[in-house]
Order: C-alpha cells, then structure tokens, then sequence
C-alpha cells in the first residue's frame, strides 16, 4: 500500500491480482449480478488508487478488511438504486437430456436460496454472504462492515433463523 500511496503502478496491479477475486465474489454475493459486480469491484479499486494515502496499517484491521469495506458499501449503495425490471429469466425453458429432472430440480433449489438470501434484510444478508459464502472470519466481517463483533453475530443469527424459516421443506425433505 505504500507502494501504491507514491504512484507505484505495478504495486497497485500487484494488490489488484491478489484481492480481485475475493472482491469479485463479495460484491457478487450481494448483488447476484456478475456485469454490476465486476462495476463494483473496478470502482473499489478506483477508490483505493484514490485514497491509498488514508489508509494505515494496523489503524482497523487489514487492507482486504478494507477492501471489502469500500465493495460492501458500493455494492449496498447499487442495489438501493432503482432497477428497471428484467426481460425475463433463462431458467424459463425446460431443461433437456440425460438427467434433466436433477437439473431443473437443482436450479428450483439454487432459485428458492438466492430468493431466501434475497429477502433477508440488507445488513443480515451482507454478514451472511461475508461469513458463510467468503467464510470470512467473524472478526474480520464486523471490521469489514465497520460494527462490533456482537452485532455481526446478531446479524448472522437473525440471518441463519430466517434463512431455516423459508427452507425449512428442503431442510426437512433433505433429512
């Protein structure tokens, strides 16, 4: 980072090869939409070009923590955005060929997930994707999104309850 603070382009390609992919995943997480995660992550390393110079190590925690921090927040501020509605799903034609019930009946699973994701509240569903899709430390989650490590695992709690909630008969049909 100091490095990148003093211009140093190759140190920023360097901080970018190592950190895309997690950034790339976690704005992914949040919005489900890889062209708008990819915008995300781009302007989150715009930012940190821009700001290298703030940034202090050992001053609240790690630069991936703060890396996250900036794609959480462009992330949350995107899908507070209006959208227009979608044209339509791909999964509208039926699956076909050797083993297509199990197909369609994956994606009829991976659907009921992401629309259970979808409808926790925006701070539960965040904490969630962070801990158990990144499987990001409980620590370093709450420094991401810049809350106590008490109120992450409230968050995480509310999140898994509703979560079982609205799955609770594929949890029980799985059983």
């Amino acid at each position: 980072m100091q490095g990148v603070a003093g211009g140093d382009a190759g140190a920023f390609r360097r901080l970018i090869k190592r950190h895309r992919n997690r950034a790339m995943r976690v704005a992914f997480a949040i919005l489900r939409d890889a062209a708008e995660a990819e915008d995300i992550v781009q302007e989150a390393f715009v930012r940190v070009w821009a700001r290298a110079a703030q940034w202090r190590a050992g001053e609240g925690g790690s630069f991936a923590a703060w890396l996250t921090r900036i794609t959480v927040n462009l992330a949350i501020d995107l899908r507070r955005r209006p959208r227009p509605a979608p044209l339509g799903e791909k999964d509208d034609f039926p699956a076909t060929g050797p083993g297509s019930d199990q197909v369609v009946a994956g994606r009829q699973i991976g659907a009921r997930i992401r629309a259970a994701m979808a409808a926790l509240p925006e701070r539960q569903r965040t904490a969630f994707a962070l801990c158990q899709i990144e499987r990001m430390h409980n620590a370093e989650a709450a420094r991401s999104l810049g809350i106590s490590l008490g109120a992450l695992e409230l968050l995480l709690v509310r999140a898994r309850k509703s979560m079982r909630r609205q799955l609770a008969d594929l949890i029980e049909g799985s059983r």
